[in-house]
C-alpha cells in the first residue's frame, strides 16, 4: 500500500506508487540521493516483497499507459518498475538488493518471472534458509530452499537472512513452538 507523503499525487489509490508518473520517479531519485548521503554503505535494500501488482492493472489510466508502452500485464509493469528502480540505485553508486519476491511472482505455485530484468550488481535477499532441522523448517521453508538454489544457479548473487520469521515479533511463538525442545 502506498503511504508516501504525496500519495494523492504520486500513487495509484489503494495500491502503490504510479510507475507512469514521472513525478514519482523524480521523488524517488531525491529520496535515494538523500539516503545515500546519510548512509554511505554500498548496499541499498529496495524492498520488493509481498506486492501484488494486479492493483496497478485495475487502474484504467495505468493500463492505458502500459499498453502504450508495450507492457501487456501487471507483471510486465512490475518488471518496468523494478528495472527503473535498479537503475536509480546503480546511478547513485549503490548495489541494489531486493527481497526474493523481486525475482519471483509473489505467491505463485512455481517461483518465476518471465520478463524480469536483473541489472548487473543487483542482489537477491532470500529468507528462511537454515540448517535447523525443526519441524517448521522441514515443511514451511522447503520452497525457500528451492528458490535459493534457483537464484544462485541463475547467476543472481544472494544473501541469506536465516530464519525470517524470527524478525516478525508476531510470529516468534510459531517458530519456537515447532523447534526441537519447543
Amino acid at each position: 500500500m502506498c503511504v508516501c507523503l504525496f500519495c494523492f499525487q504520486l500513487c495509484i489509490p489503494n495500491c502503490a506508487p504510479d510507475p507512469s508518473n514521472e513525478e514519482w520517479w523524480a521523488y524517488l531519485t531525491k529520496v535515494v540521493t538523500q539516503l545515500t548521503e546519510l548512509f554511505p554503505e554500498r548496499f541499498f535494500h529496495g524492498g520488493g516483497d509481498e506486492f501484488k501488482p494486479e492493483c496497478w492493472w485495475s487502474n484504467n489510466a495505468l493500463r492505458q499507459w502500459a499498453k502504450k508502452n508495450g507492457l501487456d500485464n501487471a507483471t510486465e509493469v512490475l518488471d518496468y518498475f523494478f528495472t527503473r528502480y535498479q537503475r536509480i540505485l546503480l546511478a547513485a553508486g549503490k548495489r541494489p538488493m531486493f527481497w526474493d519476491e523481486f525475482f519471483w511472482v509473489y505467491n505463485a505455485s512455481k517461483p518465476t518471472r518471465s520478463s524480469i530484468s536483473v541489472l548487473e550488481g543487483t542482489t537477491a535477499m532470500i529468507r528462511g534458509i537454515s540448517s535447523d532441522t525443526g519441524d517448521l523448517l522441514k515443511y514451511e521453508y522447503e520452497a525457500d530452499r528451492e528458490q535459493w538454489e534457483e537464484t544462485l544457479s541463475s547467476g543472481i548473487p544472494a544473501v541469506n537472512t536465516g530464519v525470517s520469521e524470527m524478525w516478525y515479533l508476531d510470529r516468534v511463538s510459531k517458530i519456537c513452538e515447532y523447534q526441537p525442545g519447543g
